[in-house]
């Protein structure tokens, strides 16, 4: 994540928009460069995320299933898992989300964009 942000600092602050560093320093074609690689470092992240929750996920099945079938079942142990597996799942979800957005901003960043802006817009407003 923190490729992430520093390249797509670059990116923002070499752009037309926030013309902060000169082109002297940060080209254009560099800054293309750095937004390109910025979008592949956030997709990274996220599919490491999405890995990380599938795992953990699992885990809290099984050990949600062992605390169940054992003879003295504790429930505060089994209500603390439930818990925690519900904020998992929303995690998951949250990050899911995320897969179109990334991969239409890799598109436009070659130019040639996967979705329309207009159904971008619907699935941002239907989104987490």
């Amino acid at each position: 994540m923190l490729a992430f942000y520093i390249l797509e600092s670059i990116s923002f602050f070499s752009s037309p928009a926030a013309p902060i560093l000169p082109p002297s320093i940060v080209t254009p074609a560099r800054s293309s460069l750095a937004q390109l690689w910025s979008i592949r470092a956030w997709g990274l992240y996220t599919a490491i995320q999405l890995a990380f929750l599938v795992g953990q996920h699992r885990a809290l099945t099984k050990e949600e299933r062992a605390i169940t079938t054992a003879e003295k079942a504790d429930t505060d142990a089994a209500k603390s898992i439930k818990k925690t597996k519900a904020t998992v799942m929303l995690s998951l979800v949250e990050n899911a989300a995320y897969a179109p957005l990334i991969v239409h901003w890799y598109g436009l960043s070659l130019h040639c964009g996967i979705m329309s802006c207009r159904n971008l817009l619907w699935l941002v407003c239907l989104g987490p």
